[in-house]
């Protein structure tokens, strides 16, 4: 597996005059995941500085800005770089859980004790408010490491708690949706911890009428207690705070005909691994898919979550399968894709193997593309 990121070019290139740019020319299958280019078979991706300048079909000749520019071969398939909408980043360095018991709603394990306390809380406090230590900016790059070798290179997480000297450590080698470095994309919002019924007007709404994306952890659990979570969100006029810039996460605990309010909202992350672990089971994902919610994952955190985005893909596979092949492979990749740029209103920099767009791109080992490919 190779990871080629635009962002960490960004930082390489600081040192760089300003007026140099760099040329790369990457050879493998492309897949695109772009309708009007489709997959290539051994495609021709040209990259300036961070940017995507051309894709080409392999036996189109390179622009003359290219000519000298010795191709790359990448040995393998070529896809857009994942991103991954749902995780605790800082919590990212503590080894999986032992999950002690099945809880049913997700203020059980936080209060447990001494297992969730001693097991995560402590250490995290430990280490990362060590004034003496600069382990806070270790942290954050082995969290950031982890990602990005796992194909990821945009990612959510920075806890709206988190203090400001240890949000900018964020700042390097993946991009972050909270924080992006550009000032025309969007910046996103969110809430871990739920909301009482009487913030949802004074807190959320006020929130989501701003108009940039917004993650809430929604109805994390089985029992009663996190679906009326859900429940909050219907306003005293019989409205719903359910807005098209509203992403909501987990969504274990909604039933069937929640899904319907749920369709108005900018799609909904999935973190199957998460809930299993934690819960025994996962969000009703067929009710969203018949109803068109866009669906995208979301690793959650290192103490319950797979280690990367390519295990949570993994994982989401399988209960696809378990569910009678529910989604197509096509289907299971935008989830990592395509659908969250689109869901942060980001598909205009990155999502895609196209000019103009961010050169994030994820390479992985083999190249047998056997549909839709175009010479």
């Amino acid at each position: 597996m190779i990871v080629f990121n635009a962002e960490t070019m960004r930082v390489g290139a600081a040192s760089l005059r300003s007026d140099a740019v760099y040329k790369t020319v990457l050879r493998g299958d492309v897949v695109s995941m772009d309708p009007a280019v489709g997959m290539l078979r051994r495609g021709k991706v040209c990259i300036a500085g961070n940017t995507i300048a051309h894709v080409l079909t392999a036996d189109a000749a390179v622009p003359p800005e290219f000519d000298g520019v010795v191709p790359v071969d990448a040995a393998g398939t070529i896809f857009p770089g994942l991103v991954d909408l749902h995780n605790h980043l800082t919590y990212n360095f503590v080894p999986l859980w032992f999950v002690p018991r099945r809880y049913t709603n997700r203020n059980q394990w936080r209060n447990e004790q001494p297992a969730y306390a001693h097991d995560i809380a402590l250490p995290a406090s430990i280490l990362a408010k060590n004034p003496d230590k600069d382990y806070s900016r270790a942290i954050v790059r082995y969290a950031e490491c982890r990602s990005l070798l796992g194909g990821v290179m945009t990612g959510q997480g920075i806890s709206a708690s988190t203090r400001d000297g240890f949000r900018t450590y964020f700042e390097g080698l993946v991009r972050n949706v909270e924080h992006p470095a550009d000032a025309d994309w969007a910046a996103c919002g969110g809430q871990t911890l739920d909301y009482l019924p009487a913030q949802i007007a004074t807190e959320l709404v006020p929130a989501l009428a701003r108009g940039k994306p917004f993650f809430y952890h929604l109805s994390e659990g089985t029992d009663a207690d996190a679906r009326a979570r859900f429940q909050d969100l219907q306003l005293a006029d019989g409205s719903w705070a359910i807005k098209p810039s509203l992403i909501c996460i987990h969504c274990v605990g909604l039933q069937p005909a929640d899904f319907d309010q749920l369709a108005a909202a900018a799609g909904m992350v999935w973190s199957p691994t998460s809930n299993f672990l934690l819960y025994g089971e996962t969000a009703r994902i067929a009710e969203a898919k018949r109803r068109g919610i866009p669906i995208a994952l979301g690793v959650d955190w290192a103490p319950s979550g797979c280690k990367n985005m390519l295990g949570e893909l993994k994982v989401a596979r399988s209960v696809s399968r378990a569910l009678g092949d529910l989604f197509s492979p096509e289907e299971l990749v935008s989830m990592v894709i395509v659908n969250p740029a689109r869901m942060i209103g980001w598909e205009r920099h990155i999502g895609r193997i196209k000019p103009g767009l961010r050169a994030d791109m994820l390479v992985i080992e083999g190249g047998a593309l056997r549909t839709r490919t175009r010479r």
